[in-house]
């Protein structure tokens, strides 16, 4: 594997344990009630740290969508057999 599919791979990791992060916090805070909610309920109420959570993943998301293509382009053009 070369460095840049390390690095997509270890962005995807981050990704993964932004979001357990994140599950983890809203369980601890608000109850499995408010974590796991249905879409016809409201969602509760954001804290301070909710809200930067929640910036968080959607950032590494947005970043990783941008990231992602532009490492498997990389890839294939030097590699192409791959």
């Amino acid at each position: 594997m070369t460095i840049e599919l390390w690095a997509l791979f270890g962005c995807t990791v981050i990704l993964f344990f932004s979001i357990l992060c994140q599950g983890t916090y809203l369980d601890l805070t608000s109850g499995i009630k408010y974590a796991l909610p249905s879409l016809a309920e409201a969602p509760p109420k954001q804290g301070p740290m909710d809200a930067r959570l929640d910036r968080n993943v959607r950032n590494q998301v947005e970043g990783l969508t941008l990231f992602a293509p532009f490492v498997l382009v990389a890839v294939l053009l030097v590699f192409p057999s791959i």
